[in-house]
């Protein structure tokens, strides 16, 4: 009776393993998809100008999500996509707040009678 409980007890937890790590055996194909989407509107908003390091790190971390989610390495290649779509919002957010302007150089601030 012992045994019996025992192997159900390892079904049981074999199964839990299982639907884990089935989990992150996906292709990150969505988050990589929702990375992309942000991308793009991060460059519609005018990022490329007002943060260019923040929008061309998003483009790569995308680049590297896409290599890893190729080479089955699905969590590694979630965890890029995740990261790209925070940098390319983040870059959104600051093209919105500057209306796409360039953003202030810093150090650079001088008065029109400078020159």
């Amino acid at each position: 009776m012992k045994r019996l409980g025992f192997l159900s007890m390892a079904l049981v937890a074999g199964l839990a393993c299982g639907i884990v790590f089935s989990a992150c055996s996906k292709p990150a194909d969505d988050e990589i998809q929702a990375a992309e989407d942000m991308i793009k509107k991060a460059e519609e908003a005018g990022a490329l100008n007002s943060s260019p390091r923040l929008f061309e790190k998003a483009k790569d971390l995308l680049a590297e999500a896409k290599r890893l989610n190729e080479q089955s390495s699905y969590s590694d290649a979630r965890k890029k996509a995740e990261f790209a779509l925070m940098r390319a919002e983040q870059a959104k957010n600051n093209a919105e707040k500057l209306g796409g302007k360039a953003a202030p150089q810093r150090g650079s601030v001088r008065s029109e009678g400078s020159e």
